[in-house]
């Protein structure tokens, strides 16, 4: 299993928690009077204090974590994929962070209530390249603005400064909002350091998505002029350092005997910095431990999990229920996992929604 953590499996479980619907707030009002040249911010609900860690939950980049983003302005757009005036909104949307490109500022488009897939397509037919969240069991949503997003809601823009503090703004503020959320901000390498042919490359290891930056770092260190090899090697300490820090704790993960919190950080550490140099160690301890009991039993666990999950995403009625015997089975056959943990939630969730 290539990702083994089956905490990523649980956004593709639409079905099952469908019946779980939130209540949405009025229109919000504003609360502050807007500042100068800045936008108008308006009263949330909602807290923003982390983002998934599940690559399953991320479309256009690998997932990014607050601690990645640190020190930069996050702009989170929730929209409605199938609100017309949704769409006709993004190619204004997509110009306002080109623009901003050499701002601390990073956009991220957040989609509730749907698969993957279903995502995956919408971005395509209107060539979105910003990084996605896909929120299908709108737990995201849920938490971060407090109000479901609908056909009576069609979008939502959330953003976090530079200092970490949580707001809301008008989309049709979101340019004057990018600028606000980066004021204060800053940047590991500074941009007129970096050349053209790395500028894309940059971008990516500036918000932590390191494995699409790989392949552009490592040929301009080697093949390029002067200039894109000093920009290649300051960007490479940097992914570099980040790839010691995390070493250092899963080293301790291992000391403590966590073996599958361990592997399950292994396995993340080697999708997240793909393309990148990787001590031997790295390879041979992550086979070590997936031949440990322990970690086979949570392995199995969480195959089954993930195959529930896709049978009850189809949502024809015995496919669910055949989903629901599934994780009941999971519970009973593998108390000790975290996929028995994840299938018992799910289960809570759909018993709740019946009601």
């Amino acid at each position: 299993m290539s990702r083994s953590s089956f905490g990523k499996t649980i956004a593709s479980f639409a079905l099952l928690s469908m019946a779980l619907t939130l209540p949405v707030n009025a229109e919000d009002s504003p609360s502050e009077e807007p500042a100068k040249e800045g936008p108008t911010w308006y009263r949330t609900d909602g807290e923003f204090t982390e983002l998934p860690s599940s690559p399953d939950q991320w479309l256009n980049s690998a997932p990014l974590s607050r601690e990645d983003l640190k020190g930069k302005g996050i702009i989170l757009y929730f929209f409605e994929e199938q609100c017309p005036s949704c769409r006709g909104k993004w190619p204004r949307l997509l110009e306002i962070s080109e623009a901003a490109e050499e701002l601390p500022v990073v956009f991220i488009a957040v989609n509730s209530g749907n698969s993957a897939a279903e995502v995956s397509s919408y971005l395509k037919q209107n060539k979105i390249d910003w990084p996605t969240i896909v929120d299908t069991d709108r737990s995201f949503e849920k938490k971060t603005i407090a109000s479901e997003i609908s056909l009576n809601n069609i979008f939502q823009t959330g953003v976090s400064l530079s200092t970490g503090e949580w707001k809301q703004a008008s989309v049709d503020e979101m340019s004057l909002a990018a600028k606000a959320a980066a004021e204060g901000g800053n940047w590991k390498v500074d941009p007129s350091e970096v050349p053209e042919s790395l500028r894309r490359a940059w971008r990516n290891i500036e918000i932590g998505n390191y494995a699409q930056s790989s392949r552009e770092v490592m040929r301009e260190g080697r093949d390029g002029d002067g200039e894109s090899k000093a920009a290649a090697k300051k960007l490479y300490i940097i992914v570099k350092q980040s790839m010691d820090s995390e070493l250092a704790e899963i080293g301790k993960l291992m000391k403590a005997g966590e073996s599958w919190s361990a592997y399950q950080a292994l396995d993340l550490f080697r999708d997240k910095y793909n393309g990148y140099p990787m001590h031997s160690a790295v390879d041979e301890e992550y086979k070590k431990l997936s031949q440990l009991d322990e970690v086979k039993e949570q392995n199995r666990a969480a195959k089954k999990l993930a195959a529930a999950i896709r049978q009850g995403s189809t949502g024809a009625p015995l496919a669910v229920k055949r989903a629901i015997e599934s994780l009941e089975d999971i519970v009973d056959d593998y108390p000790e996992t975290d996929a028995a943990a994840e299938a018992q939630s799910l289960l809570d969730k759909v018993n709740g929604g019946t009601n």
